[in-house]
């Protein structure tokens, strides 16, 4: 099963959701689960860690209206 990212905002986002990020060393993306999700006036807070690299873990900021890619759990469950 082949499963696609798709572009949604900051604010959408939801813990067990897979977003897309660069990795800090070789700016290569690398697909990470959100784990802890923490939502403010201006941002969210995302706590994450690597999909197939369990090492790749750690918190990400992004403005709310912040477009990333990524894999809603909904589809993921289906």
């Amino acid at each position: 099963m082949t499963v696609k990212t798709r572009e949604m905002l900051a604010s959408e986002l939801s813990e067990g959701d897979v977003i897309e990020l660069t990795h800090r060393l070789d700016n290569q993306p690398i697909l990470c689960t959100i784990y802890g999700l923490e939502s403010h006036d201006s941002n969210v807070i995302i706590t994450f860690e690597g999909v197939w690299n369990g090492g790749f873990s750690g918190i990400h900021h992004l403005q709310r209206d912040q477009k990333v890619n990524a894999i809603p759990m909904e589809t993921l469950i289906q």
